[in-house]
């Protein structure tokens, strides 16, 4: 559930950083949150924060991974 959480406020990050104009020339967004600011927001340690972030790291490659293998069979539906 804390993931859950953690990436809900990446998700207020971005907004934010699109306000800024934090974007590479590739449209990639780019997003600062310090460990020490997880945990404030959180009110966690490091070392659970580090996981965490390691957790959301973990399932956000995942589903990018779906996500390229999806596209790459264009009309078929899949279910998860």
């Amino acid at each position: 559930m804390d993931a859950k959480l953690l990436y809900a406020f990446f998700l207020d990050r971005v907004s934010l950083s699109i306000k800024n104009g934090w974007i590479d020339n590739q449209g990639r967004v780019f997003i600062y949150y310090l460990i020490k600011n997880i945990c404030e927001d959180l009110n966690c340690g490091t070392q659970k924060a580090c996981k965490l972030l390691d957790e959301l790291e973990k399932e956000l490659i995942r589903n990018i991974k779906m996500q390229i293998w999806i596209m790459k069979l264009p009309g078929r539906i899949l279910r998860f």
